[in-house]
Formats: C-alpha cells, structure tokens, sequence
C-alpha cells in the first residue's frame, strides 16, 4: 500500500476592508444593594462603544473557480467596558473593563477571483455576548447583546497559487 501527499503551499494575503456594526436595543437588569432593582427595555446601543470580545472559531471555504463561499462558527468571552454613575448616599462609580460573560458568533461570506491574485470579498457575522458586571458598591448589571457585523473589500495574493486557482488566468 502506497500513500502519496502532495507539497505544501505557502501563500500570504493582503486586503483592503470596510464595514458597518450595529447592535439590537436590549434589556438592561440593574441590581443594587438597597433593593431598588430597575430593568431598562429596549436600551439602544446604537453609538456606544466598549463592547469587546474574543473568540476562538473555525471556518470552512468551498473552494471553486472564481467563487469561494464560507461558514464560521466561534465562541469566547466578552469584556465590556463597564460605565455606571449612580447619584445618592452610595454615590458609587464603576469605569473599567470586566471579564464577565460568554461571546458566540456565526458568519457566511463569499469571495469571487478576479485572477489568480487579485479578489473581492463580503461576509455577514452575527454575534451574541451575554454579561453580568459587578458594581463597585454593590450590585450588578446584566444584558444580551446581539449585534450586526456587515464586512467587504478587496485582497491580494501573494506566494504560490493552491491548485484549484491554477484554471483560470
């Protein structure tokens, strides 16, 4: 029996991207130590920033001639950027980043050649991070937030060519 394997092939990639986000309005749930508990519906979070998270995925291309659609899956943690004032005998202030919940994400993206080195690319990722931040003073915050991730550009190819872009010049 006899096993053949063929070279492996060192290819680099450069690109050149664009793209928009945009966040789901969701409920925030604040709970204090005095027992005044509040939930916030639908908190816009349109023009906000501090929301970061990390993932670990993977992804699977099909490669064909000129087009190459992709899937993605990943998960990970998020850790926001924690902003609460609140006014009164507690007069507590919590501004800093906290480690405090799950991430997940999915994506499906197409690529087209336009040659050998040259192509354009577009995906659309959704992500879900969910959050539970202790507040100096006591208490805490909790939210889900869902968020939009449209991405597109252009990318050049540089090193050897994979074999299922050989075909077309």
């Amino acid at each position: 029996m006899a096993f053949g394997a063929s070279p492996a092939v060192a290819e680099s990639q450069i690109g050149l991207y664009g793209g928009w986000n945009g966040s789901f309005d969701s409920d925030i749930h604040l709970s204090q130590p005095n027992g005044t508990n509040m939930t916030l519906n639908d908190v816009p979070w349109d023009g906000t920033d501090g929301l970061n998270e990390i993932f670990l995925g993977g992804q699977y291309r099909w490669l064909h001639e000129r087009w190459t659609p992709c899937v993605g899956f990943g998960v990970g943690v998020s850790f926001p950027h924690v902003e609460v004032r609140r006014t009164g005998p507690n007069n507590s202030y919590t501004l800093e980043y906290q480690l405090d919940g799950v991430a997940v994400e999915g994506l499906v993206g197409l690529e087209y050649h336009l040659s050998l080195r040259f192509s354009l690319f577009g995906d659309y990722k959704l992500s879900f991070s969910s959050s539970d931040a202790e507040l100096n003073g006591g208490g805490s915050l909790e939210t889900d937030v869902w968020t939009n991730h449209v991405t597109f550009g252009a990318s050049y190819r540089f090193g050897a060519a994979p074999e299922p872009y050989q075909s077309y010049q």
